[in-house]
């Protein structure tokens, strides 16, 4: 764990220090995906972090178990069915196969999807000529095949459904480095949409490699900090959530990533928000130099 001193170090002010922290996910305490804890030596009076840089490889799967699944109905039978589709990730092609098998697999008429790469949306047609029914929940596929979350799509009376949206079968266009200890801690992490107070949200990483590939980040403004007040560091929770889920870690399928983090700690014990003023407003003391 590196550690500068002084304004020389890192244009912050002589009784602030500069360090840096590494972490692997192979590497963890202990925990489980969703418990991905590491210890840290201690720091004492931190006042400020951010998320430096990151290695994050796109091992984990756009339809994972869990969120691989939609409902079938069809008018015929008057029966609703799951479709499942197996885990993975899925180019347009393969997954013209995958999805035709899993409807023929849940329901009782015969299907047959298409692709149209000039559109790119998918079109799914039954061997009966009538209005089957596709509805995806929220935490369902239907964004990565042409559809929405939680709704309900029919097809024409021939039985015809053409997504009204393009397929992305590459998943979120972006990823969220998380911390529930780091997040919550501090003053001004970032927001999701209206939020009016902090979240677990440390970064916003967006994804530029294709599945099998590793995304590799570097904040472009890394001496703006995120200003916390935690008296001694110890333990930090980190995992990385896709799209605006940021409660559900994504699974790496055992490929690890690795984050390096920047701790402003102060020799300065008053440099923290104090317990007020008169009217009970928390106050503070500038902690960066210009």
């Amino acid at each position: 764990m590196p550690q500068a001193v002084g304004k020389a170090a890192f244009g912050i002010a002589d009784f602030l220090r500069y360090n840096e922290v590494y972490f692997d996910s192979s590497e963890r305490t202990y925990g489980t995906t969703n418990s991905p804890n590491y210890s840290v030596k201690p720091l004492t009076n931190v006042v400020g972090f951010k998320l430096l840089d990151a290695q994050i490889p796109f091992s984990y799967y756009v339809f994972p178990e869990g969120r691989n699944t939609f409902q079938l109905y069809e008018p015929a039978t008057d029966a609703t069915t799951t479709v499942t589709i197996p885990p993975g990730n899925y180019t347009p092609s393969s997954f013209v196969a995958v999805l035709q098998t899993a409807l023929e697999t849940a329901g009782d008429a015969e299907y047959t999807v298409a692709f149209s790469t000039p559109t790119g949306k998918f079109t799914i047609t039954s061997s009966v000529a009538e209005p089957f029914a596709v509805t995806f929940d929220f935490d369902g596929p239907g964004p990565w095949i042409g559809f929405t979350h939680a709704a309900t799509f029919t097809a024409s009376a021939g039985g015809v459904l053409v997504a009204p949206f393009v397929a992305r079968l590459s998943g979120p266009d972006y990823i969220y480095v998380c911390s529930q200890s780091l997040g919550f801690l501090n003053y001004n992490t970032l927001r999701l949409g209206d939020a009016s107070t902090s979240g677990a949200v440390v970064a916003k990483i967006p994804v530029t490699v294709n599945p099998g590939g590793v995304i590799t980040w570097t904040d472009p403004d890394p001496t703006k900090l995120f200003e916390c007040d935690v008296g001694v560091l110890e333990r930090v929770d980190l995992y990385v959530a896709a799209g605006g889920d940021v409660t559900t870690p994504l699974d790496f399928n055992g490929a690890p990533f690795s984050l390096k983090f920047m701790f402003v700690t102060s020799d300065d014990i008053y440099v923290k928000r104090g317990a007020g003023d008169t009217l009970g407003n928390p106050t503070k003391r500038m902690m960066f130099s210009n």
